[in-house]
């Protein structure tokens, strides 16, 4: 270029290889391969889980030296499990009681384990409450309760994990905004909480808001369901997606783009095996490795190309192979087999990790790529 100097490139931020990726609603956290874990974006809640309120145009580690065997991002907070201890810790926004120690203390780092002194397999945030998994297949739940998404038989708000009632065994749960699904060891999918009218995010083919856990209508068997904020996608034993609550942006993939309080099948005749569920999009890894998304698309975080909502499974460019997924308000991320970081959507607080606030509507490499920097000068 003419300076006499050329230019040289380093490595970005490296984290060890990303082992599996969470996005919250303006953030992303990543989890290594070594079990440590890193997040950016939006940190104005304590949710980075850095030490400060404050947000990170690059990944900075969470605060503690902890390992973690799962990460996942709620709204204005994160929750984790440990390893090999099996506690969880939540950090950030905690003044709903969402953080689960009891003190309704809001953190900018991991503080206080989640109290009872349950071995926690999974632990999933929505945007007031947070449910985790046992390694006895019970669900308890802790945070905002208004609507029942607690599931305790109450509408009481608590501050630690209290146990969703009945009798069933789970095998996962995934928390939306103010509603809770979980998987009986059956295969029979169940929720609890809001239930609005004109929506129907419990999937009961009633719109009645539910204090304790009812079947989702069909008696269909899945093998994985995600919660995204006012919608439900899950993936049956076939590999087919299915899809009910809110679909005004067409998130529940059936080209209706209008709600259902019944699963829909997602159009296509397409097979998944693996599938994540944002506020107002699905996105979902095909048996073939391309992914594929559908719903809302202003900040393109369907990685299409475009910034036009889709009401139909619709493939995300870059032919890369993902083997996990994690979608946030506006934005999407995923890791690729060999560790690899992309991004795509809104990038308003910095979610992509480019160092700079540019949407991008296709999938962009960030950790584990190259930046072009100009070296010092050199003395002569």
């Amino acid at each position: 270029i003419g300076t006499g100097d050329p230019l040289t490139t380093q490595p970005a931020f490296v984290l060890g290889g990303a082992g599996s990726v969470a996005a919250g609603e303006r953030y992303t956290c990543v989890l290594s391969s070594s079990g440590s874990a890193s997040c950016f974006g939006q940190g104005g809640s304590g949710q980075l889980g850095q030490g400060f309120y404050q947000n990170e145009l690059s990944p900075v580690a969470v605060s503690g030296g902890r390992t973690f065997a799962s990460v996942e991002g709620g709204g204005p907070h994160t929750c984790a499990v440990e390893t090999p201890t099996g506690d969880a810790y939540c950090w950030g926004n905690g003044g709903n009681g969402e953080l689960g120690d009891g003190l309704g203390t809001s953190y900018n780092a991991p503080t206080n384990a989640v109290s009872g002194g349950h071995l926690f397999v999974e632990v999933n945030g929505g945007q007031n409450h947070s449910c985790g998994l046992t390694n006895l297949g019970d669900v308890y739940c802790w945070g905002w309760n208004g609507n029942g998404q607690l599931g305790d038989g109450t509408n009481t708000d608590s501050n630690t994990p209290v146990l969703v009632s009945g009798s069933n065994t789970y095998t996962t749960v995934s928390v939306g905004r103010e509603h809770t699904c979980a998987l009986a060891d059956t295969g029979l999918a169940y929720c609890w909480g809001r239930n609005d009218n004109g929506i129907g995010q419990l999937g009961d083919a009633t719109n009645t808001d539910s204090w304790v856990p009812v079947a989702v209508a069909g008696g269909t068997s899945f093998t994985q369901i995600e919660a995204g904020d006012d919608h439900v996608c899950a993936i049956d034993g076939s590999g087919i997606a299915h899809c009910w609550g809110q679909g005004w942006n067409g998130e529940l993939g059936n080209n209706q783009f209008n709600s259902a309080n019944v699963p829909q099948t997602v159009a296509g005749g397409f097979t998944f095996n693996q599938l994540i569920a944002g506020p107002g999009h699905t996105c979902a890894i095909r048996t073939t490795g391309d992914t594929m998304c559908w719903g809302a698309n202003w900040s393109g975080q369907l990685g299409d190309g475009t910034f036009n909502s889709r009401g139909l499974p619709t493939t995300v460019l870059g032919g890369l192979s993902f083997i996990d997924l994690g979608a946030g308000g506006e934005h999407t991320c995923g890791v690729t087999s060999g560790g690899s970081l992309y991004c795509w959507g809104g990038n308003s607080e910095g979610q992509l990790d480019l160092g700079f606030t540019i949407k991008f509507s296709t999938p962009t490499i960030v950790a584990g790529g190259l930046t072009f920097v100009i070296p010092p000068p050199v003395e002569r």
